[in-house]
């Protein structure tokens, strides 16, 4: 990043993962057994804030430093940023598109549908999905890119058939773990019914 954004120190790494994975567990624990941690508030608020509480410390994770913050990390750090963005662009359109059609495609699910004032902590949640896309996605190839840097066109010459064709371990990984996202996101929806 530039000087204009102050990463946090490499030492607070270990306890944003670990922080994260606390909001993580938490997550699950209540949708599978329906226990909640804190009894006032409703198991859709409670969700959100467990949500909430694990992408602020997946965030925090993305804006610590690496224990060697040099050049080359820099330069990573872009592209993942800008990969990052990007995919995250492609999800909200492709959200866009899917929701705007949904109704035309299927209209009797429309039908009678009312919100309840419980129903906003789960419009909450869906809104935090974008983000959550950014988070995850440039989490994943700023640290792909530390451990694979040799696969990265730091000065975009390689056309994109000649990035496919020297990345396929990347691009499968993106696309498996582009379908976990996409299943956990569908599963953690019909859950949360």
């Amino acid at each position: 990043m530039n000087s204009s954004l102050l990463l946090m120190d490499n030492k607070y790494k270990k306890w944003m993962i670990g922080l994260a994975i606390l909001g993580m567990v938490m997550s699950v624990l209540e949708l599978v057994t329906g226990a909640v941690l804190f009894t006032k508030l409703s198991p859709g608020i409670h969700l959100h804030f467990c949500l909430w509480f694990t992408f602020i410390n997946l965030l925090s994770l993305a804006m610590c430093k690496e224990k060697m913050e040099d050049e080359r990390v820099r330069l990573i750090r872009s592209k993942a940023m800008m990969r990052g963005f990007l995919f995250t662009c492609v999800v909200i359109l492709g959200f866009s598109v899917n929701v705007s059609l949904f109704p035309v495609i299927a209209p009797e699910a429309f039908e009678g549908v009312t919100f309840a004032k419980e129903d906003y902590s789960y419009m909450g949640m869906m809104l935090m999905v974008f983000p959550a896309f950014a988070i995850i996605s440039y989490l994943i190839l700023f640290n792909y890119g530390l451990r694979n840097d040799e696969n990265w066109d730091y000065n975009d010459t390689m056309t994109p058939v000649e990035q496919i064709r020297k990345n396929k371990k990347y691009m499968i990984l993106r696309t498996v773990v582009t379908l976990i996202i996409l299943a956990t996101i569908i599963l953690l929806g019909r859950m949360s019914k």
